[in-house]
């Protein structure tokens, strides 16, 4: 059976928390991509990306969150993944990429971070 993904956005203050869950891959990655890119370009500057209901990531959902980070520090933002685990994981650290991302256990911990920040 297929895992269902789902994508939800809150605003903490001036952050907006994404939480993505089911599959982000080939074929959820164009929705994930459109809803971070339309808060990107409502001024939003600081996002957070709750990956921890996430149960499967590709190279396309990658790509996403790899092109979102560099849209935000253009902008002179910031962007925290959460919750990361599973082939998530392994692929960011495969691929010697964790150093690209702030990474946090909790949406708790990350918005503290981005608060501090302010």
């Amino acid at each position: 059976m297929a895992a269902q993904e789902s994508i939800s956005v809150t605003d903490v203050l001036r952050t907006s928390v994404v939480s993505v869950s089911g599959r982000l891959d080939f074929s959820a990655a164009p929705a994930v991509r459109e809803v971070l890119k339309n808060l990107i370009d409502d001024g939003r500057t600081a996002l957070v990306i709750d990956t921890s209901a996430l149960q499967f990531c590709d190279i396309e959902g990658l790509e996403v969150l790899l092109e979102i980070r560099q849209d935000l520090e253009r902008a002179g933002g910031a962007l925290r993944l959460t919750g990361v685990h599973g082939n998530l994981e392994r692929m960011l650290d495969s691929g010697r990429l964790s150093h690209l991302f702030e990474i946090d256990e909790t949406t708790v911990e990350a918005l503290s971070e981005l608060m501090s920040r302010s």
